[in-house]
């Protein structure tokens, strides 16, 4: 079985503003999380009757993909073998300022093709696990750790980044940030990279694992 996030409803009622749903849902899921991250405490027959659990799946999917809050955090959970991030991660968790990690683990990105701010302004964001994620057909990464203040080691070395061709504003702001790999990074089609490094006040060279001309130029002459 294969289930795909709803980007729609996930803007609704997970980290979106919704001023016709009831407190609950007007407040969403990621409102005062400080994690987000599988659950797998339950089963589909406890979701008929747990309270204030959101669907997130589309009308394609085989499966069902659960979204809810639970003692400070934000959990998802699907039985569904593949659970797919949608194609445009444009703002994914924008400004979800209260979370301190994201674990992405278990989801599915071959289809993904904009991660566009994905994780802007988390500005309390300590933790990200992106083991597995494939960013084959990623196209722009542009602002997608933008303003995460508090991160300050980040491990992107598995990503493929051959098909990006914006990577400006990437890290912009990640003034605590002092290890930073991107060892696996291709910049071969990239045409703006403007300040990726921008802010990125505690990264030195002996900080920065990067194989990639284009990269290691461009961050030379941020410093």
């Amino acid at each position: 079985m294969v289930a795909t996030i709803n980007r729609d409803i996930w803007d609704k009622y997970v980290a979106g503003y919704n001023i016709e749903a009831d407190d609950y849902l007007r407040r969403n899921v990621l409102y005062d999380a400080s994690s987000f991250g599988r659950n797998d405490t339950y089963t589909r027959e406890d979701f008929l009757y747990k309270p204030m659990v959101c669907r997130v799946d589309t009308r394609e999917s085989d499966a069902m993909i659960y979204v809810w809050y639970e003692d400070g955090k934000a959990n998802w959970w699907s039985d569904a073998e593949v659970v797919r991030l949608p194609e445009n991660c444009f703002g994914l968790f924008y400004f979800c300022d209260t979370l301190l990690s994201i674990d992405l683990r278990g989801f599915q990105s071959d289809r993904v093709i904009n991660m566009e701010g994905m994780f802007d302004r988390c500005e309390s964001l300590e933790r990200v696990e992106l083991g597995g994620l494939d960013t084959g057909r990623v196209t722009d990464m542009s602002s997608m750790f933008n303003f995460c203040s508090s991160l300050r080691e980040l491990d992107l070395s598995g990503f493929r980044t051959g098909e990006v061709t914006d990577m400006s504003y990437m890290f912009e702001g990640c003034g605590k940030l002092s290890r930073l790999n991107l060892g696996g990074f291709d910049a071969g089609k990239v045409t703006d990279i403007a300040f990726m490094f921008d802010g990125c006040a505690s990264l030195r060279q002996d900080g920065l694992i990067a194989k990639d001309a284009f990269i290691l130029e461009t961050f030379q002459n941020h410093q």
